[in-house]
């Protein structure tokens, strides 16, 4: 991994003039690597980024922040059957108002339309890095040659020494417990939404269970707080599931609303 301290300088020109070039010279060591393998991202980590230039087996993916695009640049652009393993490749990755288009040794690979205004929608506060995400979990395996970015007031090299940050080691956070504090995407909300209904009538059992006519309702809050708790933090042990702290305040506040419905039925009874 090779990263930047902060938001490199030029992000904000790409976002005014909607004009980015990258010119990449890089050799993949092998093909099998998906993810996509991140050659270059401008992230704040693997589930938002501005831009991401990976590899996926054979194929180069660009994941794209845009208009009606996710946070995470997707749907992605691909241009298939681009990498053999152990060939070098010259890559021109072309950002104009209106258009992206990517050439693989001086070859169209991708010409496709884009919003005029595609760049006004990034985030100038993301980092770059080369070979990785910027928290990892993403590595690429190959040589990067080349990595020059230009944008009308800017040329950037990468490579030039002192540019980017070398970490020899760092600390990375496991990738579930890493999507528990991550940007709220739109499909979270509606499952967040799920799981609140889903915990309704299991606060309502538990205050028919347990809470005692004018009892309080500490002792309820708690236990429902400790289910929906150990429900996210099970996730850990499942493969393609994740603890979210958005689901668990959901699953709070659904158990919540049902144990006061169930109290405020309990006292309509008693006074009726």
């Amino acid at each position: 991994m090779a990263r930047s301290s902060g938001s490199p300088d030029w992000v904000v020109d790409a976002k005014q003039t909607g004009r980015l070039t990258i010119d990449l010279k890089l050799t993949p060591a092998t093909l099998n690597q998906g993810g996509p393998a991140r050659i270059l991202a401008l992230s704040q980590g693997y589930l938002a980024h501005n831009l991401i230039v990976g590899q996926e087996q054979r194929d180069l993916v660009i994941r794209l922040r845009r208009n009606n695009a996710q946070l995470d640049g997707q749907p992605p652009f691909v241009a298939p059957e681009v990498f053999e393993n152990g060939r070098s490749i010259e890559l021109l990755v072309q950002l104009r108002p209106g258009r992206l288009q990517v050439e693989v040794d001086g070859k169209p690979a991708i010409d496709s339309p884009l919003p005029d205004n595609a760049l006004s929608t990034w985030n100038d506060g993301y980092r770059l890095a080369l070979g990785n995400e910027v928290v990892g979990l993403r590595g690429w395996d190959g040589a990067i040659e080349r990595a020059v970015v230009l944008t009308p007031a800017y040329r950037d090299n990468l490579l030039a020494p002192g540019n980017l940050q070398i970490p020899e080691q760092w600390w990375q956070v496991p990738v579930r417990l890493r999507v528990a504090s991550s940007d709220i995407r739109p499909e979270d909300v509606f499952a967040a939404f799920l799981h609140f209904l889903a915990f309704v009538p299991i606060g309502y059992a538990l205050i028919g269970a347990i809470a005692q006519p004018g009892g309080r309702l500490l002792w309820p809050m708690v236990l429902i707080f400790a289910l929906a708790l150990g429900i996210e933090a099970s996730k850990v042990l499942i493969e393609g599931r994740h603890p979210t702290a958005l689901n668990l305040a959901a699953n709070f506040l659904g158990g919540s609303a049902g144990a006061l419905a169930a109290l405020k039925l309990r006292r309509m009874r008693r006074s009726a």
